[in-house]
């Protein structure tokens, strides 16, 4: 099997760093000190520099990558054999640039090897690329085999727990609602006053793409004994449920983009996932998720959710 890569990935953001570069100095001359000029050239040069970085960061990291039934093979070069393979986790975060960011992936360690990763959205086909090695490397009973998860095949009295958040509480239900508000009150004394229909009409657009907008990133959860569903706050009809013996594993993560918002990534066990933002989801109704869903059997990463309840420390020395 033989990786199919995402090559615009590799130049979307180099792109959009070297318009910037090349803006700022098309602008240079227009500052007031000859100590403007040369911040704003060395702006310039730094956008330039990280944009080729990231194309070389890029391509470093997602080579080209051939699997069968006895190694790995990256570029066509370097031969690496099943035989050797020492350690092996399929999921994971795992280092991706000097920056600090970590991309979700696999981890390979040979004998006398240095640690290898392959990232998922470097690739059209990881999905299929993961299940390949996984009945290769990880046949059943194997020591390296991934835990197995209880029976949910019994049918489940259809009772969900709820895990949700109020929008007001949350940044995004704050911005959301203050952008509506806002445009409500201008709309509506600008037509009692000009009359004005195409007024009226703009800011109910905004505001309807607003609304789309911040309700995408305001998911919230139920979890009953064999499903785990999705619903959105503000589209009430709108609902996504899966079956929890499909789930191979969810983690709690960071939004793209170093997004506030924290996500639940669901990975199931074809190695497809699906991402769902929370905004409204305190830390301790996370915890709360991750407690519920583990005593089922699955197993969760949280990788951002800390929380620590509120204590008087002086009644407490």
């Amino acid at each position: 099997m033989t990786s199919r890569n995402y090559h615009l990935k590799k130049f979307y953001a180099a792109i959009f760093l070297l318009i910037l570069s090349s803006i700022i100095l098309m602008l240079y001359k227009e500052a007031f000190s000859l100590l403007g000029e040369i911040f704003l050239i060395a702006l310039a040069l730094l956008f330039a520099g990280i944009a080729v970085y990231t194309v070389f960061n890029n391509y470093r990291n997602s080579p080209k990558v051939e699997v069968n039934g006895d190694s790995i093979t990256f570029n066509r070069k370097k031969i690496y054999y099943w035989k050797d393979l020492e350690k092996i986790e399929m999921t994971g975060k795992w280092p991706f640039d000097f920056w600090g960011n970590k991309k979700e992936g696999v981890f390979l360690k040979f004998k006398e090897e240095k640690e290898l990763y392959i990232f998922d959205d470097m690739y059209f086909n990881m999905p299929a690329i993961k299940v390949y090695i996984e009945k290769i490397v990880l046949p059943k009973d194997s020591a390296l085999s991934e835990p197995k998860t209880r029976d949910f095949t019994k049918p489940s009295d259809g009772k969900f727990t709820f895990y949700d958040g109020r929008q007001l509480y949350s940044f995004n239900g704050i911005v959301l609602w203050s952008i509506i508000s806002i445009f409500l009150v201008i709309t509506t004394i600008d037509l009692f006053k000009n009359q004005d229909i195409a007024t009226l009409l703009a800011a109910t657009i905004i505001s309807f793409l607003a609304l789309i907008l911040f309700s995408m990133k305001m998911k919230y959860f139920a979890v009953s004994d064999n499903c785990l569903l999705i619903k959105t706050h503000n589209f009430f009809w709108l609902k996504t449920i899966y079956g929890l013996i499909d789930v191979r594993e969810l983690v709690f993560e960071r939004g793209k983009d170093r997004s506030a918002t924290t996500t639940l990534r669901i990975i199931f066990k074809d190695f497809t996932s699906a991402t769902y933002p929370a905004a409204t989801l305190w830390s301790k109704k996370w915890l709360e998720l991750k407690a519920d869903l583990e005593s089922k059997g699955i197993k969760v990463r949280n990788e951002c959710v800390t929380y620590e309840p509120f204590e008087f420390k002086f009644f407490n020395d």
